[in-house]
């Protein structure tokens, strides 16, 4: 849900107190839980979401609901109440595509991606849903088609995992290893590359897009 990753929205209502009541991960629907999350950063801001998880976190079912009055000014009933009547599904999954812009060259875009704490674009580091996955740094940039077509992305660089993902959905493609291509029909409108690179090897890596002419059969 922070970085507006991809996700459906759900497809059945569950009360606060359904959510909060999960004991295990098995048992929490990660689509509901992500819409609340998305309703309280909406509506009580950022600074209060990340007060309510620092005050919830390693604390009992109890604790939790009283955490909701310090960190957001508001009861667990009353946040609860405003959750739940009227409910709305709020939409989760458009990706974000407030990105620095790639640099252009007629039909072709391309940019340096530097994959290092150090660079105030790159995020992270992100840990991995489960043991095993090397922490790892985001960078991205964004671009914009005028015309519909296969387009190739290429991304020079070891180790780094290349995703590109229209900001309307339409189309996503992503690939991992070193010196990376991807072939990715694109409509018109914007679009986002990510680059993700391990964080114990800083790297820059050279991402490019263009045009794929499709090869043909001569007539």
């Amino acid at each position: 849900m922070l970085e507006d990753s991809i996700n459906s929205p759900p497809s059945t209502f569950y009360s606060l107190a359904e959510l909060l009541a999960a004991k295990r991960s098995d048992d929490l629907d990660y689509f509901a839980a992500g819409n609340f999350v998305r309703v309280l950063r909406e509506t009580y801001g950022m600074a209060r979401l990340m007060r309510l998880y620092a005050l919830s976190e390693d604390t009992t079912y109890a604790e939790a609901k009283g955490a909701f009055k310090t960190a957001l000014g508001e009861s667990f009933d009353v946040v609860s109440d405003r959750y739940g009547d009227p409910y709305t599904v709020w939409r989760i999954g458009s990706p974000d595509c407030d990105y620095p812009e790639m640099d252009r060259d007629g039909d072709t875009w391309h940019r340096r991606f530097h994959g290092d704490c150090e660079d105030p674009d790159s995020i992270g580091p992100y840990f991995g849903p489960w043991p095993g996955i090397a922490p790892h740094l985001k960078t991205s940039a964004v671009f914009e088609t005028e015309k519909a077509g296969p387009y190739m992305v290429t991304a020079a660089g070891t180790n780094i995992r290349l995703s590109v993902l229209s900001c309307d959905l339409s189309s996503g493609r992503e690939k991992s290893g070193s010196d990376v291509a991807v072939t990715i029909f694109l409509e018109p409108g914007r679009h986002r590359v990510t680059v993700d690179v391990d964080l114990d090897a800083p790297q820059d890596v050279a991402v490019v897009v263009h045009p794929r002419m499709l090869d043909r059969a001569a007539p």
